[in-house]
């Protein structure tokens, strides 16, 4: 017998290109299909944590060889994993079938309803199904309890099916369970997988038992508001068909309350999810500012205390700010781990409208996938908003049945921006390397170390290159250093964090690290990002014997923040100095800022094309710019631009004089060499010894 192992996607988070896969079916490319031995429709045995049989799926090409697209029911009932073993398998036709309601509730009616809504459908006993009834207007969670003969079985139009009045979940009757269609949640494939390790394995799986250590008490979940915690917690729950007690901030001080959720999860079964939401709220960190200390940490010290007693409970918090959490709940024993949901990428974006989008009337030329590029820093809650407000406009504006265009979306993401910019200061640079004069060699160090990786990923990828994090722009004041990384934020379409370094020196212990902490944070959430850190010289100089600290605890931040950064260029980083030698070497290492890219006096050709960059719309006369560039040596991008601005002065005065100071006619008003040679002799280079 073949056996092949695979790694199990969720079809549920399938692109546009891949196939429907049914909740109790599991789709492969064709040659991995081809490598087990089955056909569409086949039965295979699917073995991970626990064994089920699966009915093969379509072929897809949406995913990787050796990986298989699963159904809702097969990712339940193969346990918390995520790679499995498949293997042909030659299901019996079942004589009989019994099965129960998964949940604490008694399902009565129509035996032969259930046999039509199963026929077909291959199990094994102890499955665990989602059942729909009534044209899928019903969706009931049933479990195989016993079928004959034993072994992989397929229901037939001749299976005679019982159905007992008793759940095999003896569960809390409060306690919440979700179907997997109320649960569906785009991307977050990676957080998903974690929560799947810390969540689930440790209630349904003995093997932290095997091991001989101590699961985790307790999961903190953090991220922007919006990115799906809430809902990927209840689903992660949900397909482990796991109960969910909740607690709000205001029940988290009451020990009396959370004695009774505890009481209730010991009693769910399989196992119960304690989740307590807005966990900043329910605990804020009692040295800072503002915490009213409601919601007394000791009381939900108290739960995860005795959580830890109990094998089959495990507490998961939820925040925006892990950091505002008091910090006597972040330790060992109690909220042992961390997941972090971040804000989405391209494609977890397209994963998410595709859930989203399940069921709405597109137009045919709707493009998801330019919807999904254009939409950096957006949430799964803000792209959902795009989409009701691209509804309403189709509701309002269709003569017949109302339809989604792409214009609609157009308008809709013109009109609902991103929530993660809203306490950023995040620029849109407009400038383009044509607007620079010169620094040919600079603008092609800084393409390649910086938009390469953002631009053409894929190159990177095939290559196992990683990008370079970081480039040094040096060279004197007003030479176009900040121009440049202007530019290269543009062209890349990445948001834009400028900070001059001055900006986040604090003369209060822990407040400039903080500063560098928070910006590094919201240029991760805001990724694709460009940080520019101007003087830089300022914020990480050089470190002597005599530092009194503070210089070096701010130097240690921004390393730390470097060597956390993504490999393949999320984010990049651009510092500019006009003193190369005064900033700390260990920020120019292989792996930090390590690509250093002279940006300098311009020389005669270079002033040149300033010129003509400068003087690109002004109205002139007959210029010449070689004659003007041979007349500026020494002059930097920034002072050629004042000899324009003092040029266009001149010849305004000279108009003036001309028309007797008559304004309403500018017809004749122009910029000519007379007055960019005078503007020249009355400027001098900016740059000490130059010229």
């Amino acid at each position: 017998m073949t056996r092949v192992r695979v790694t199990l996607r969720d079809a549920a988070d399938r692109t546009a290109d891949a196939p429907a896969v049914g909740p109790g079916q599991l789709s492969f490319t064709a040659e991995t299909r081809q490598q087990i031995g089955v056909a569409e429709g086949d039965a295979v045995t699917v073995t991970g944590s626990e064994d089920t049989v699966a009915t093969v799926g379509p072929d897809t090409t949406a995913i990787a060889a050796s990986s298989g697209l699963a159904g809702a029911d097969v990712l339940r009932n193969v346990g918390p994993t995520d790679t499995v073993t498949v293997a042909p398998a030659d299901p019996s036709p079942a004589a009989e079938l019994t099965v129960a309601p998964a949940t604490s509730s008694t399902l009565e009616g129509d035996a032969d309803a259930l046999a039509r809504a199963l026929a077909g459908r291959h199990l094994v006993a102890d499955d665990r199904i989602a059942v729909p009834l009534f044209s899928g207007t019903v969706v009931v969670t049933l479990d195989v309890e016993d079928t004959t003969p034993g072994g992989p079985v397929t229901v037939t139009a001749d299976t005679a099916i019982t159905l007992t009045g008793h759940a095999a979940d003896s569960g809390h009757a409060d306690a919440e369970h979700a179907t997997p269609a109320d649960t569906r949640v785009g991307g977050l494939d990676d957080e998903r997988g974690a929560l799947r390790r810390l969540v689930v394995a440790p209630l349904v799986a003995d093997s932290y038992a095997a091991i001989g250590v101590r699961p985790p008490a307790g999961v903190l979940v953090h991220g922007p508001a919006g990115t799906g915690k809430t809902t990927l917690v209840r689903a992660v729950a949900a397909a482990a068909d796991l109960a969910v007690e909740s607690v709000a901030p205001e029940d988290a001080g009451d020990r009396d309350a959370l004695a009774a959720v505890l009481d209730a999860a010991r009693d769910a079964e399989p196992g119960c999810v304690v989740f307590v939401e807005s966990l900043a709220a329910a605990a804020p960190d009692p040295t800072a500012d503002g915490a009213s200390g409601r919601g007394s940490p000791s009381a939900l010290g108290w739960l995860l205390d005795r959580v830890r007693g109990h094998d089959t409970v495990v507490v998961v918090g939820e925040t925006t700010d892990p950091d505002a959490v008091d910090p006597a709940l972040r330790r060992g024993g109690r909220f042992d781990a961390e997941v972090r949901v971040g804000v989405p990428d391209p494609a977890a974006r397209r994963a998410i409208l595709d859930v989203h989008t399940d069921g709405v009337r597109l137009a045919d030329a709707v493009s998801l996938d330019a919807v999904a590029d254009r939409t950096h820093g957006y949430t799964g809650a803000d792209l959902t908003a795009v989409l009701v407000d691209a509804a309403t406009r189709a509701a309002g504006s269709a003569a017949g049945p109302p339809v989604i265009r792409q214009r609609d979306l157009e308008a809709a993401l013109d009109a609902v921006g991103p929530s993660t910019l809203r306490d950023a200061s995040v620029q849109t640079p407009t400038t383009t390397y044509q607007d620079i004069g010169g620094l040919d060699r600079a603008k092609r160090e800084v393409v390649r170390t910086v938009e390469w990786p953002q631009r053409y990923p894929a190159l990177f990828e095939r290559l196992d290159a990683a990008a370079p994090t970081g480039v040094l722009l040096h060279g004197p004041p007003g030479t176009g250093k900040t121009m440049l990384a202007k530019a290269v934020a543009a062209s890349t379409d990445a948001n834009f964090l400028s900070v001059d370094g001055p900006e986040l020196m604090n003369r209060y212990v822990g407040e400039s690290e903080r500063g560098v902490r928070d910006l590094f944070e919201r240029a991760r959430r805001l990724a694709p990002a460009v940080v520019f850190l101007d003087e830089v010289d300022s914020l990480a100089p050089a470190r002597h014997d005599t530092d009194t600290g503070a210089s070096e605890r701010v130097v240690s931040q921004l390393l730390t923040e470097l060597d956390g950064l993504s490999p393949r260029g999320s984010v990049a980083v651009l510092a500019a100095t006009n003193r190369r030698e005064s900033v700390d070497p260990a920020l120019l290492r292989p792996g930090r800022i390590e690509t250093q890219v002279a940006v300098p006096i311009p020389d005669q050709d270079a002033r040149a094309a300033i010129f003509e960059v400068q003087l690109d719309g002004v109205a002139t006369g007959r210029i010449d710019t070689t004659a003007l560039a041979a007349a500026t040596t020494g002059y930097t991008g920034s002072d050629i631009a004042g000899v324009v601005r003092e040029g266009a002065l001149l010849a305004m005065e000279d108009h003036l004089r001309e028309t007797e100071f008559d304004a309403t006619d500018a017809s004749g008003l122009v910029v000519t060499q007379r007055h960019l040679r005078r503007a020249i002799e009355t400027t001098a280079p900016s740059v000490d010894g130059a010229g």
